[in-house]
């Protein structure tokens, strides 16, 4: 989508979409541990962003 200016952040716990508390742990699998990414973007881009997350679905 050509958007700049964006972050990733491996986090120590957060909640994933179903609600359920993810903690990173020396043993948990990659695919489970909190991530919090960030972007530095404009209105348009965000709609544009939300759209086609929207049409994934």
């Amino acid at each position: 989508m050509g958007l700049h200016g964006g972050s990733a952040f491996r986090a120590l716990a957060g909640f994933g979409r179903h609600g359920r508390l993810h903690e990173g742990h020396f043993l948990e699998l990659a695919w489970d541990l909190p991530v919090e990414t960030s972007f530095v973007i404009t209105q348009d881009e965000a709609d544009r962003f939300i759209d086609l997350r929207n049409h994934a679905d």
